[in-house]
């Protein structure tokens, strides 16, 4: 292998690739990078893997020698980025077991793995996929990624529900304590069969990293395995195996109590209310109290209080309820919309949060018993 290509072009694609490569693996050849270089095509691919996610990534340049290296991952993250930028020369040497890194009159040399040790990614050939615009993808995954669980015990709350009717997308995360929804259309190019199936929040992070930007995705879901493409890029990962519970039950359809809230005069009430001073494993809780045109915020700590009046329109009871202050400045965090609805079924049963003038998205949150 040996080819020639500009400093910045191989930084920014090496930064691509090791997001999906194994740092602690048992097997060396796992926190290196697969570079293969195809003389016929002037292309270069780098391939990484933690054997949960891969990515693959290509970009053009001269190629005077077909083949493969797989290069320490860590190290020439580093070294790339301190080269000056200039046209790099890349020379892969086997029988020493090193690649050369040749800039202007100087060079380094790289140590190498095995290339024929790298596992092979699986090509998904069958599967339903369809399009979706970048911008649109990341916003949708960020209203509802929140929400996702940490507990690796129960793995069907650490990702997000892809739920697909005809040309309908339906994402849900849940982390038991809250449950973010959010439904949208999609262009999708067989829109006969359903598909319901859970990703890891990780892969969902990853692709909204490396996507987002993008005119147009593509995404094609297989059994058990999801591959987002798009620029150039590929990103395949494994599914979570397992049930997504049923959501629809648990998700109120008559309230108490429903108000209209400004957001931001919402969020900044609450982002005050949470510097309070407390011990890390003490949960931020606000209480709530409902007038017809006012709510009155309240939370303390061992250090100190804070009471807030925030102007509402009520639309049925009034009582007081209690919030976990960080669950609703999540919600609150994704939405662009300048008013929301807080509708509530009692002071001890689920509120939902839902941006006015968007009927496709809400965020459900356990309340807190008052102390």
């Amino acid at each position: 292998m040996k080819f020639q290509c500009p400093t910045a072009i191989l930084s920014e694609n090496i930064s691509l690739a090791q997001k999906a490569v194994s740092i602690k693996s048992p097997f060396p050849v796992l926190t290196g990078i697969l570079f293969t270089a195809d003389e016929t095509t002037n292309t270069i691919t780098l391939a990484s893997t933690d054997l949960q996610m891969s990515i693959e990534t290509s970009f053009p340049a001269e190629v005077i020698e077909s083949g493969s290296a797989v290069l320490s991952s860590k190290f020439l993250g580093d070294i790339i980025k301190k080269l000056p930028e200039t046209n790099l020369m890349l020379e892969y040497l086997p029988a020493e077991g090193k690649c050369v890194i040749r800039y202007g009159s100087s060079e380094l040399a790289v140590a190498t793995y095995r290339p024929d040790e790298f596992p092979k990614n699986e090509e998904i050939i069958d599967g339903e996929s369809f399009y979706i615009s970048g911008e649109e993808f990341s916003t949708y995954i960020k209203q509802v990624l929140f929400a996702t669980g940490t507990d690796e015990s129960r793995p069907v709350f650490t990702g997000v529900l892809f739920e697909i009717v005809g040309q309908e997308l339906r994402l849900v995360a849940s982390d038991t304590h809250r449950l973010a929804f959010r439904k949208a259309f999609i262009k999708r190019e067989d829109p006969g069969k359903n598909i319901n199936v859970i990703i890891p929040s990780r892969t969902l992070h990853e692709a909204v990293r490396i996507f987002g930007m993008n005119e147009e995705i593509l995404i094609r879901i297989s059994e058990g395995q999801v591959e987002f493409r798009g620029n150039g890029v590929k990103l395949t990962s494994r599914l979570i195996e397992g049930q997504f519970p049923n959501y629809q039950q648990v998700i109120p359809t008559t309230f108490k109590s429903n108000l209209l809230i400004n957001k931001k005069y919402f969020l900044d009430s609450l982002e005050r209310a949470v510097l309070l001073p407390r011990d890390k494993d003490k949960t931020p809780v606000a209480k709530f109290y409902l007038e017809k045109e006012r709510m009155i915020m309240t939370s303390q700590s061992e250090s100190g209080s804070i009471r807030e009046e925030i102007p509402i329109s009520l639309d049925g009871e009034e009582f007081t309820v209690a919030f976990n202050t960080r669950y609703l400045i999540d919600v609150l965090r994704v939405l662009e919309n300048e008013e929301i609805y807080l509708s509530l079924t009692g002071p001890l049963n689920p509120g939902v949060v839902k941006p006015v003038g968007d009927e496709n998205y809400l965020c459900l949150v356990l309340p807190v018993r008052p102390s």
